[in-house]
């Protein structure tokens, strides 16, 4: 009977697998379309018109979450529809833009809150939004009718990517857009979603 292999061959004969790329999780158009629906439907104070601008603004410029809570009123520029971001992850400043509906959100928003500082506030302490209490609005999402998925901060950042790839938008201007300091990050984005797979598949296959 032969000995097992000392401990030492087997350590320099192990396989290293490369690290298993996890699946990019994209917000369903139908779902954000129900969350905007609740939040149109919604606006009878300023918290609910905040939580509206905070999703409206995530699903328009793709920010990351710490970047759209150190957001300040002098860093929007209505005429341009463009937004100076200078607190970044990289340290490198930047701009993104907003749509025609956020612009008028924004205005509403602001006329309604009189705030000169920080555009998402908690009203009860007067202090820059936190990142626990988005997670928390985002977690009661789920107790709206026909909202069944768990909605995350980062996952209307990784929408944004995946639908500017998705209409054909260059990769270089997506990475400026996004802050990445690699295009390599950035094209992780080239992904098909679960979505797009599941109907190509099905096209094919019926």
């Amino acid at each position: 009977m032969k000995s097992p292999p000392p401990i030492h061959y087997i350590e320099h004969c192990m396989v290293l697998y490369p690290e298993t790329k996890k699946i990019i999780e994209t917000i369903p158009q139908q779902t954000i379309e129900l969350i905007f629906h609740y939040y149109k439907s919604n606006q009878s104070n300023v918290i609910l018109q905040r939580n509206y601008l905070l999703f409206r603004l995530l699903y328009d410029t793709g920010l990351r979450i710490s970047e759209l809570l150190n957001l300040k009123v002098n860093n929007i520029n209505f005429d341009s529809k463009t937004i100076h971001i200078q607190k970044t992850k990289t340290r490198v400043e930047r701009y993104v833009f907003f749509g025609e509906e956020t612009k008028a959100l924004l205005n509403k928003y602001l006329l309604a809150s009189s705030l000169k500082n920080y555009i998402l506030i908690d009203f009860v302490t007067g202090e820059m939004l936190k990142l626990d209490t988005v997670h928390s609005i985002c977690r009661r999402l789920r107790n709206e009718p026909n909202i069944e998925k768990s909605i995350r901060p980062h996952m209307w950042r990784h929408t944004f990517a995946t639908k500017f790839v998705k209409l054909n938008g260059s990769m270089e201007v997506l990475r400026l857009i996004m802050g990445h300091s690699s295009l390599k990050t950035t094209q992780k984005y080239l992904h098909i979603d679960k979505d797009h797979l599941h109907k190509e598949y099905f096209r094919l296959n019926t």
